[in-house]
């Protein structure tokens, strides 16, 4: 606890967030959905790590696919981490996917997220939760 008796703002440095089952859409025939972006405006991000899950019934043989990727405040997205699924589960990222996704020095924006199907229809849902530190 902070004694603040004059009430002047207080700044600190960094916060923890949490960002729970953001709806990622799923694109079919093997194109990926609209971009799904996690940020801590006006924060930046400076740790994040996420849970994919995917829920619902796949048909024969589908295939969901999801791809992370970082954006940074100079307009530079990162590679890309690729999840494939086969049936409904949840997944962290490890700290080797992190590793690909981090340069060696740059300011994070947010996470984008996107995901696809193989099929031409599917009723699954992929969500993407997660925890952080933003300053």
């Amino acid at each position: 606890m902070i004694h603040n008796p004059y009430g002047i703002w207080i700044s600190g440095v960094g916060s923890a967030f949490e960002r729970q089952n953001q709806n990622i859409p799923v694109g079919v025939n093997s194109q990926y959905g609209a971009n799904v972006t996690i940020e801590t405006l006006p924060l930046k991000i400076i740790t994040f790590t996420p849970r994919i899950q995917v829920t619902g019934s796949f048909s024969n043989n589908e295939t969901i696919t999801v791809r992370i990727r970082l954006e940074f405040a100079d307009n530079v997205v990162s590679s890309s981490v690729i999840k494939t699924f086969t049936n409904s589960t949840a997944v962290w990222l490890t700290n080797d996917d992190m590793m690909q996704l981090y340069p060696s020095q740059d300011v994070i924006w947010g996470v984008v997220a996107d995901a696809q199907s193989s099929s031409s229809s599917t009723n699954a849902e992929v969500t993407i939760s997660g925890y952080g530190t933003a300053g």
